[in-house]
């Protein structure tokens, strides 16, 4: 096999190769991998007004916090179901249903090869993506912030000013606002069109580094 780590799908075999920090790397394990997915809503895509919903694409991004790699993918549309040719009404109807919520197994998958290899400062603790489906974003180990725009194509757009230290959580406030909150304590608001940093809180005062215990003196010199 070509890929080390794959995800199977009803219709789709997702290749997760490429997720290790330097080629001669073991790929991070399946377990911890993070896998967010996103489908644009109808007044958010930057595509041809009365495009149906199933033309377009679902992105699906990869991270983990054992590398700073992240990988971008897009599910193209599937056609529409139609009966097999010759099949005829009353032969139809007999076909037994999958039960709601079970898709029915395919006998082929079809390989899903990433569209996007992003190269981030740091291995990736925290990974939100917008309700609307517009923006991802991603936090890294030594407190890095980068906005990724799903509604054009898989872009990075901006590289915020983080925190000074791991980020530990992501959220958006709709589709504007972009909370983060990181290991020094800090939790901050950023404007997710301009990228301006809106506010940030200090939850806990900063560890207080060890009193002096007092001055000593050897052979002539202060310590």
């Amino acid at each position: 096999d070509e890929f080390s780590v794959q995800v199977k799908t009803p219709i789709y075999s997702i290749a997760l190769q490429g997720l290790a920090m330097l080629p001669e790397l073991p790929e991070p394990g399946l377990e911890s991998i993070c896998l967010s997915v996103a489908a644009l809503r109808p007044e958010m895509r930057s595509i041809a007004a009365g495009t149906a919903a199933r033309q377009v694409p679902l992105n699906i991004l990869a991270s983990t916090p054992a590398s700073n790699i992240v990988l971008g993918f897009s599910m193209q549309p599937l056609p529409p179901p139609a009966a097999p040719a010759g099949l005829d009404v009353d032969a139809l109807m007999k076909q037994v249903l999958p039960p709601l919520g079970a898709p029915r197994e395919t006998k082929e998958h079809t390989d899903l090869k990433p569209r996007r290899r992003w190269e981030m400062p740091a291995e990736t603790t925290a990974a939100a993506t917008s309700a609307c489906g517009v923006m991802y974003a991603a936090g890294g180990a030594k407190g890095s912030l980068a906005l990724i725009d799903l509604s054009k194509g898989l872009f990075l757009t901006k590289m915020l000013a983080g925190h000074y230290k791991a980020v530990t959580a992501l959220s958006f406030h709709r589709s504007e606002i972009l909370v983060s909150a990181g290991a020094d304590s800090w939790i901050h608001h950023y404007s997710v069109s301009t990228g301006e940093q809106l506010a940030r809180y200090l939850c806990a005062p900063p560890a207080i580094p060890p009193k002096v215990s007092g001055p000593s003196a050897v052979s002539g010199v202060a310590v």
